[in-house]
């Protein structure tokens, strides 16, 4: 539950830390690096995601604004869940 809302974040690591419904919205950041995080159900509203990299990290039921998605680096299965999160329909092969 913790809550960065508002914040600056410079030169930051988030590492291996559990951010259930951490509030991250209204948040500048530069020079984070992120490795292994539960992000799952949290909130990112009005926050640029561009040079975020959450692709070994958890993010069931993250919220975000769509239009700042632009730059971020997810991995195939989360690139699904953002695909739905725009509004795609997305059609599985397998």
């Amino acid at each position: 539950y913790l809550n960065l809302n508002g914040s600056k974040l410079k030169r930051v690591t988030l590492k291996d830390m559990i951010l259930e419904q951490a509030g991250m919205s209204m948040v500048e950041h530069s020079d984070i690096s992120i490795e292994n995080c539960n992000f799952t159900k949290s909130e990112w509203i009005d926050t640029k995601m561009n040079g975020l990299d959450l692709s070994d990290s958890q993010v069931d039921g993250i919220m975000v604004d769509p239009e700042n998605l632009r730059g971020l680096t997810v991995n195939e299965e989360q690139a699904v869940a953002f695909a739905e999160l725009l509004g795609l329909n997305v059609r599985k092969l397998f």
